[in-house]
């Protein structure tokens, strides 16, 4: 009898959980997706030679971390249905069923929904997993065609995650339903739930914003003693300097206001209030912002440590700022109504002002965290894209070859045992391999003169060096590139990625022209050569490497010398594996390894291990955005439906005094595009000017390495995905707000 009861109900109940089903589908959907990357299963099915053991490891266990957040949000969907059906708890323990009984209806009930959403959810995720091997297949450069295709071991981690994750739900609303008592489910409806008070947040929040200040003071004491010499010097940029003690002197005054706040309030035995201090630090917190993201914008006299400190206190103050905004907005809201007395009448304002209102002053809280957890997943978004990009791009700047070798001097390097340039040992052993190759080529370096060369230093800059055009030539028509041509008294450069065009505008400036061999060469027409040749071409710490004829290197002391070689056939993980491990031993045989540094790179290996770091990247980043924002979603859908039950009084009143059904539709979408859009619009704006500082200071891995139009191509995608995300959760709650507001 109970079996039918709980079916009956939940057949009827169905439109409640839509907004539970709906998340619930959408959390599988997922966590079965990313999960299935990690499946014994889903190598076999993917046609690529590469070895995706390193991936599947780093996946593993962040995927499944990231997952356990949805079961507080699992939880909190539960605890906004109990809330709901408390009414109808105690109207089922007044006829005579048992609370027991009652507890467990409500389990059975939320079950059946869970496990539709589960089902519903693992083919949905067998899609999402299609998508996401498509993706995975473009970052190793292999066609790909979708394709049904379901992975045991992911569907059963699923489905065991997901019925424990409800089994334990459902035991903690037994639990509670067995302790409710009647006359406290009778008046569930008629009680809002409102937030935590103000007065216990807010005062951490300050106290937190005075601890990072004062770590902030404690940075740029620290950053004085680095720059205290080029201040004095005055070659740092009067904008510069003010932005150096600005981002001393702001945080100060933050710090020494908490504490003067603090003194006060101990000296008077109670806690002040907080309006006028919060006043102030949002003003001192916005400047700060200001600062910082000044010198994100990419100031050169600021290091990369530098700006990447100023970002992480860009964001800290963000958070900030987001609290006291909306711990502002509701007494902001009753001085408009108080101050706009013809606007606050005309249609319909009064009314969603007086509800949107009702709700700020007790659920700040809730909106501040949830406009903070927008931020953060918009930020992902934005940061996704370089940093993947980037690790990609990189990849394919450095694995060029699909053999090279590297010797360089080091700090035990004698004149005696400079690099020889001796690779036949090389060549010996991939004969003997079998492994047939297309083309070689061995690239010499010499210092520009011999006293370049100091025996025992310990500097790792090393001077600038040349090779020989004709070289230089090979490696680019090894890589499919044109040769270049230059006269015999001509010289040009080689710039790495990395090289921004004013170090190279100042290097060619002091440069016109350079001696060697008491020989002077003047610059060619063009000086600004970076095609991709890996990393080695260029000594240590250095960004560039000179080409010149070739008669002009004789004499010079060799001081580098690498090897390349591109293979007939494309070598297997296990083949370029075993290759990697026997030539090791091969280099460390036939030589000292103290004597000078050896750098062995497979194309195979490097590809291998770089976009299984970018996919990492890319997919962890991905996957916590999508749970944040359909956390968020979810929340903001939830209170809405809470504000329908509660206030569906009030609904009813104004429509017995004549208000037109349009109008009621149209007060619908105002109080949810308001609830809905500020958060979003709030977490939206900071992310946005956030987001154009930071893409203007990665600019240059954004060009070198993505691609202005690929970076916004994959930025628009993630859009659409939020759009859809956002549209699901809008429509579902329209729904049931209109069913919630017309219920009897």
């Amino acid at each position: 009898m109970y079996g039918k009861l709980a079916l009956r109900n939940a057949k009827k109940s169905v439109k409640d959980y839509i907004i539970y089903i709906l998340t619930l589908t959408i959390c599988v959907g997922l966590f079965y997706a990313f999960l299935s990357v990690c499946s014994n299963y889903y190598v076999s099915s993917l046609p690529v030679e590469y070895n995706l053991e390193m991936l599947q490891q780093l996946m593993r266990f962040p995927v499944i971390g990231i997952t356990a957040l949805l079961i507080f949000l699992i939880q909190y969907v539960n605890n906004y249905m109990l809330h709901r059906k408390q009414k109808e708890f105690a109207i089922q323990t007044l006829l005579g069923m048992e609370q027991k009984h009652t507890a467990l209806l409500f389990f059975a009930e939320t079950l059946m929904m869970g496990l539709i959403s589960i089902g519903i959810g693992i083919l949905l995720g067998v899609f999402f997993s299609q998508i996401l091997t498509l993706h995975i297949m473009n970052f190793f450069e292999e066609e790909y065609s979708l394709h049904f295709s379901v992975y045991p071991d992911t569907v059963l981690i699923t489905v065991i995650g997901f019925l424990g994750a409800f089994l334990l739900i459902g035991s903690l609303n037994i639990r509670k339903i067995r302790r409710l008592k009647i006359i406290d489910m009778l008046r569930a409806e008629k009680e809002l739930q409102n937030d935590i008070k103000k007065d216990y947040l807010m005062p951490i929040l300050i106290l937190a914003g005075g601890a990072v200040s004062l770590q902030r003071v404690i940075d740029i004491v620290q950053l004085h003693r680095k720059y205290k010499d080029v201040i004095a010097g005055g070659t740092m940029a009067t904008l510069d300097i003010l932005l150096f003690y600005a981002n001393l002197i702001l945080p100060a005054l933050f710090a020494i206001t908490v504490i003067a706040f603090i003194a006060v309030c101990l000296v008077k035995r109670k806690l002040l209030s907080l309006k006028k201090p919060v006043i102030l630090l949002t003003g001192l917190a916005a400047l700060m912002v200001i600062c910082n993201l000044l010198i994100v914008a990419g100031h050169p006299a600021f290091d990369s440590s530098t700006t990447n400190k100023a970002y992480v206190f860009v964001m800290v103050y963000l958070v900030f700022l987001l609290f006291t905004v909306f711990y502002s907005l509701s007494a902001l809201m009753q001085v408009f109504k108080e101050k706009s007395t013809k606007l606050k009448y005309k249609g319909n304002i009064l009314f969603v002002t007086g509800q949107i209102n009702g709700r700020l002053s007790s659920n700040f809280r809730t909106m501040s965290v949830l406009a903070a957890a927008i931020l953060l997943a918009v930020t992902t978004f934005i940061i996704d894209p370089i940093l993947s990009g980037w690790a990609l791009g990189y990849l394919k700047e450095r694995a060029v070859f699909d053999i090279q070798i590297s010797t360089e001097a080091n700090s035990h390097t004698t004149y005696e045992t400079l690099p020889d340039g001796d690779f036949t040992y090389v060549d010996t052993y991939l004969k003997d391999k079998g492994i047939q190759l297309k083309s070689i080529c061995k690239a010499d370096f010499y210092y520009m003169n011999q006293d370049s060369f100091i025996e025992g230093s310990t500097d790792m800059v090393q001077p600038g060096m040349v090779m020989p055009l004709s070289q230089y030539n090979k490696l680019l028509t090894m890589t499919g590139l044109k040769a270049i041509e230059l006269k015999d008294t001509e010289f040009t450069m080689q710039w790495q990625y990395s090289a921004v065009e004013e170090e190279v505008e100042k290097f060619l400036n002091e440069n016109k022209t350079i001696t060697i061999n008491e020989k002077i060469l003047s610059q060619a027409d063009n000086m600004r050569h970076r095609a991709k040749l890996g990393e080695v071409i260029y000594p240590y710490y250095n960004s560039r490497v000179i080409v010149v004829p070739d008669d002009i290197c004789e004499g010079l002391l060799l001081g580098k010398s690498n090897y390349y070689a591109m293979t007939a056939d494309k070598l297997s993980f296990e083949a370029a594996l075993e290759v990697e491990n026997e030539l090791d031993g091969l280099i460390s045989s036939n030589q000292d390894k103290d004597h000078y540094s050896t750098m062995l790179r497979l194309r195979t290996l490097q590809r291998n291990e770089g976009i299984s770091g970018a996919l990492v990247f890319k997919l962890l980043l991905f996957y916590g955005g999508i749970v944040l924002f359909v956390i968020s979603f979810t929340v903001l859908a939830l209170q809405q439906l809470a504000d329908s039950s509660d206030f569906k009084q009030r609904f009813r009143i104004i429509k017995k005094l004549g208000v037109a059904e349009k109008s009621i539709n149209r007060i619908i979408c105002w109080q949810m595009g308001l609830w809905f859009g500020l958060p979003i619009l709030g977490a939206g704006t900071c992310a946005l000017i956030t987001g154009s500082f930071y893409i203007k200071w990665m600019n240059l891995y954004i060009e070198t390495f993505i691609g202005r139009k690929d970076f916004f191509a994959s930025l628009t995608e993630m859009l659409l995905i939020i759009l859809v995300l956002f549209a699901c959760y809008f429509i579902s709650t329209w729904i049931l707000f209109k069913k919630n507001i017309e219920a009897d």
